[in-house]
């Protein structure tokens, strides 16, 4: 940038001066330096071309509407390490739990490639979701869905779907009141 500002500054010298060689007027020289500098300043070089990988071609994925998936484990849980539950529970406090899991162990007796999707409703409130989770063709399939949302206080439910919306699975919890006990069920 520098050498086009030093370019543009001694052009516009050689032409302020005249044809005997003598310089015109200063005036005429500052106007034609600063029009020349300015110029100079607005020209930007080129962008490099943003070099990317060439896109790998998507195959649309396949849903089988029809497939015989069976929830076999229905877990909630404070994670999931290693596809299996961290920390099974049915019980949460307030504010405690960033994240609460929901996850799926699935019997797939046709090796279908589907989905399902996992909601998280309060008992007395709108449903948080569906979480569209991919089924592979396999026999058996672990996967797994998480909320940030269950946040009020009260009784919740985690709720599995097939992909026709029709409802395979459901698992209660509950999150009791950061300065209230829960009760044991038992």
């Amino acid at each position: 940038m520098k050498n086009l500002i030093k370019l543009a500054v001694t052009l516009s010298l050689a032409a302020a001066c005249t044809p005997s060689g003598n310089w015109a007027d200063s005036g005429a020289v500052a106007s034609r330096t600063s029009e020349a500098v300015t110029a100079a300043s607005a020209v930007k070089p080129p962008a490099p071309e943003p070099t990317q990988a060439p896109k790998k071609e998507e195959k649309p994925r396949v849903v089988d509407l029809d497939s015989k998936v069976v929830v076999k484990r229905l877990v909630i849980s404070r994670g999931v390490k290693g596809r299996e539950p961290v920390e099974p529970t049915e019980r949460f406090v307030e504010g405690e739990a960033e994240r609460i899991y929901a996850f799926v162990e699935l019997a797939n007796p046709e090796s279908a490639e589907s989905a399902i999707f996992v909601s998280f409703v309060p008992e007395n409130g709108a449903e948080r979701g569906p979480i569209e989770l991919a089924v592979g063709p396999s026999a058996r399939w672990r996967t797994w869905a998480y909320t940030r949302a269950a946040k009020t206080p009260g009784v919740w439910h985690a709720i599995v779907r097939n992909a026709k919306g029709e409802e395979i699975g459901r698992t209660r919890f509950e999150i009791g009141k950061k300065d209230a006990p829960v009760a044991d069920p038992a």
